[in-house]
């Protein structure tokens, strides 16, 4: 019981530690509207953005590249979700 706790409790500091450096981190970020609708947006360490959209693909939803005028449509029979690792976007399918 006592090893649960300490556990919790460390948990819990963690989530504060890292709600205070996104706060301080990410206080200056300005959100910019853009046209359509996603479901996911992931952004790469480069500031790649794509976005898992609303629209029906062959394994999912289909997937676009934010461009830096427009958005482009990834290479893929679709996801479900979608992450990034660094530079690498990585997707599940249905």
């Amino acid at each position: 019981m006592f090893r649960l706790r300490i556990s919790i409790l460390a948990a819990i500091l963690v989530e504060l530690v890292m709600a205070q450096a996104c706060r301080d981190n990410f206080a200056d970020i300005k959100w910019v509207k853009r046209q359509g609708e996603a479901k996911e947006i992931s952004v790469t360490t480069d500031d790649t953005v794509y976005v898992v959209s609303s629209k029906r693909a062959p394994a999912g939803y289909f997937i676009y590249r934010w461009t830096g005028e427009f958005w482009t449509l990834f290479p893929s029979k679709g996801a479900i979700r979608m992450a990034v690792n660094g530079t690498t976007p990585w997707i599940i399918d249905a």
